[in-house]
C-alpha cells in the first residue's frame, strides 16, 4: 500500500510549513453544529462539535492540511485546503466526517498560505484569501 494512504490511514497528518499553530472555528449557519481546526500532537486535526460542545465527528485525515477552513451555512460541506505535489487543492467533507470532493485551486507557490475561507449566505460561493509571503502579496478567489 502506498506509503501517504498507510499515514492516512493511521490518522497521522504532516503540518504544512506555514502552520501557524492556531485554533479556528467556523460555525454552521443554524448555530446547531460548529468545525474546529487545532494541532494535536504535531497535526491538524477538524472536529465538529454540536451545541453543547458534544463531539459528532472528526473529518477524515488529508495529509499536508492547512489550517483554514468554512463551514457551508446550508447543508452540510466543510471546507479545508490541502498541499501536494505542489498544487493547492480544496477538500469539502460532509459533517459526518467523509470526505465528498475536492478540486484543484493550482500550483501552491513557496510561502504563500490560505489565510481565510469563507462562504457567501447562500452557500454557492466559497471565497479563498491568499497571502504571499515571500512578496507580501495577497488575493481572493471565489469558487
Amino acid at each position: 500500500m502506498h506509503s501517504d494512504m498507510v499515514k492516512a490511514e493511521q490518522g497521522v497528518t504532516s503540518l504544512c510549513s506555514t502552520d501557524q499553530g492556531r485554533v479556528l472555528m467556523a460555525w454552521h449557519g443554524d448555530a446547531n453544529h460548529v468545525a474546529v481546526s487545532y494541532v494535536e500532537a504535531h497535526s491538524r486535526r477538524f472536529c465538529v462539535f454540536d451545541q453543547d460542545g458534544e463531539l459528532i465527528s472528526c473529518l477524515q485525515h488529508t495529509d499536508t492540511v492547512e489550517e483554514a477552513l468554512a463551514y457551508r451555512p446550508t447543508g452540510n460541506l466543510i471546507a479545508t485546503s490541502a498541499v501536494r505535489d505542489g498544487f493547492r487543492h480544496i477538500v469539502l467533507h460532509e459533517r459526518n466526517g467523509q470526505r465528498r470532493s475536492e478540486f484543484e485551486l493550482g500550483p501552491c507557490e513557496l510561502g504563500s498560505v490560505i489565510e481565510w475561507m469563507g462562504w457567501n449566505t447562500d452557500g454557492n460561493i466559497l471565497a479563498v484569501r491568499l497571502r504571499n509571503e515571500r512578496f507580501t502579496e495577497q488575493g481572493i478567489d471565489q469558487y
